[in-house]
């Protein structure tokens, strides 16, 4: 595993929307000692661009966040990860859940094409990664197992890998770090992101790295046995500022923590 950590980019999405922009994001953030960005969503000005902005400030694409439609056309897919220099392929979530068309049956038939879009991936060297959120956590009906241990079990093991999350582990009400543990050689990129309390409230929010409660030295050390291979912060809200100033802040406890 890297002990240096990479960002999720729609942690910083609004410093994304022009090549300009981004390549002075992507300067600021390498100076903060970041070293590797995953991708968010389409690219704005073209992911050739993107990976040579990213490049030029010394920072590596560890991996991507795109759409099904664009992994299921494997030429596409393969053109867009050789652009990005990229061998994870991923999704930022199951498509029929933000749709709300979740089912039990659009939720097994999720499991078939994955499985059937990772085996073309794999041809040209690309795992196919998926990220979850809390509802993978619901039983799935008229069984024990939550929809993440029905993932973990039914996608293929050798072509497929898994985007754990830790804010929305502990929204699920899972142990993180067990979790973790769970999902050994499964797990090639880890969401860092950290959950707190405001004052005066009862719902959590995200925060950046160090502002929560959140016991990222136990996480870590969890994920380098599991066999993570990179860690990567994200933070979707809660800036308290410019999200490049969350960025610095989360980078900074970052290292501080790995000292």
């Amino acid at each position: 595993m890297k002990s240096s950590l990479s960002i999720q980019a729609y942690s910083v999405a609004d410093h994304m929307s022009d090549e300009a922009s981004a390549r002075d994001a992507f300067r600021r953030l390498a100076s903060y000692g970041f070293t590797g960005v995953q991708t968010a969503g389409p690219f704005t000005f073209g992911a050739d661009k993107y990976a040579e902005a990213a490049g030029d400030a010394g920072l590596e694409i560890i991996g991507s966040h795109t759409s099904m439609d664009i992994l299921k056309n494997t030429e596409e897919a393969v053109k867009l990860h050789r652009a990005l220099g990229a061998s994870f392929a991923g999704i930022g979530g199951m498509p029929s859940f933000f749709s709300g068309e979740l089912t039990k049956r659009s939720f097994y038939d999720f499991i078939d094409e994955t499985n059937e879009i990772a085996s073309k991936l794999a041809e040209h060297g690309l795992r196919f990664t998926y990220h979850h959120h809390a509802f993978e956590f619901a039983r799935v009906e008229g069984t024990r197992d939550t929809m993440l241990d029905v993932l973990l079990r039914e996608l293929d093991p050798i072509n497929t890998s898994f985007v754990l999350d830790t804010y929305w582990l502990q929204y699920g009400g899972a142990s993180v770090t067990e979790t973790i543990s769970k999902f050994e050689g499964r797990l090639d990129i880890i969401h860092l992101k950290d959950m707190r309390i405001p004052f005066g409230q009862n719902d959590p929010q995200m925060t950046a790295l160090g502002g929560g409660n959140l016991n990222f030295p136990e996480i870590i050390r969890a994920a380098e046995d599991a066999g993570a291979t990179y860690l990567c912060y994200e933070q979707d809200g809660g800036h308290e500022g410019d999200t490049l100033e969350s960025a610095k802040v989360s980078a900074e406890y970052f290292y501080s923590i790995m000292r």
